[in-house]
């Protein structure tokens, strides 16, 4: 992609182009985050470059109170001086693995940790923990499905009442869930399925259990709701697992059998 210059369009990069990887808007300034480890400074009415920063890595921004960015830059988040370019690291105890931060209202820094507590937490402009979302650990990429954990965070954002919206980067379930300031769920959530509803099916000889892909839901026809019970199968790519149960047009199939002398329930894929 191209910049606006006084003169002319110029390439984001000399070498090989550039992909924004995060973005943040302020007081007419648009800033976005490049791969080629920049951050960009634009005017959000014409779209001319004002100026770059050095950045490492730049994979989330947020602008809090008074026009102050904070900026994830190397899994570490910084605040970011667009003026004179100085990124000073801001310091938050137990964090593991930032992969996306937000701000508050109150100016208070949100950030996603996928590290070992896979939570979301929320720290004061200085630094001081206030509280965190999720259970500590994280939700198993299968088996029951706890609502109160959270797997493979990669957004977070913070809406005006305060919630906190977090988005997890996976297939099984596609989910959002919201939070309030207490570090309880509101509610989250489930979807989309694929195009056309393909990948979905019912149970033969249980007909209130549907299926997309693994995961598996119960269905109350009286009250027309439905709940995510359990995951059957999620491949962990640090265990080298592989073969994802992945909805396709042609369907699943469930089939419970007696051979083994004990009923045993297989999932069969026909992609």
């Amino acid at each position: 992609w191209l910049f606006d210059t006084p003169d002319g369009q110029v390439p984001a990069t000399n070498a090989a182009a550039s992909n924004v990887t995060c973005a943040a808007v302020y007081s007419g300034r648009l800033v976005l985050g490049l791969s080629d480890g920049r951050i960009a400074v634009l005017d959000a009415e014409t779209g001319k470059l004002v100026k770059t920063i050095p950045a490492p890595a730049p994979e989330g921004m947020a602008f809090g109170k008074f026009g102050r960015l904070y900026a994830l830059l190397g899994g570490r988040v910084s605040v970011v001086d667009i003026d004179s370019g100085n990124l000073t690291p801001v310091d938050l105890p137990g964090v593991g693995r930032a992969t996306a931060v937000a701000v508050d209202k109150d100016g208070n820094i949100v950030v996603a940790d996928c590290g070992p507590d896979c939570q979301v937490k929320a720290f004061s402009p200085n630094g001081e923990p206030l509280y965190t979302c999720g259970i500590k650990g994280g939700r198993a990429l299968c088996g029951p499905f706890d609502e109160n954990g959270m797997s493979a965070m990669s957004s977070v954002a913070v809406d005006r009442k305060g919630h906190i919206w977090v988005a997890e980067n996976s297939e099984f379930p596609r989910r959002v869930s919201v939070w309030n300031r207490k570090g309880d769920l509101v509610r989250d959530y489930i979807g989309n399925g694929a195009y056309a509803g393909a990948g979905a099916y019912l149970r033969e000889d249980d007909p209130d259990l549907a299926y997309y892909g693994p995961c598996e839901f119960r269905l109350n026809r009286r009250r027309m709701t439905w709940e995510l019970t359990q995951v059957l199968w999620a491949p962990d790519a640090e265990k080298n697992e592989f073969f994802p149960l992945v909805p396709s047009p042609s369907g699943a199939q469930i089939l419970t059998t007696q051979v083994s002398g004990r009923n045993r329930t297989y999932l069969y894929s026909h992609d």
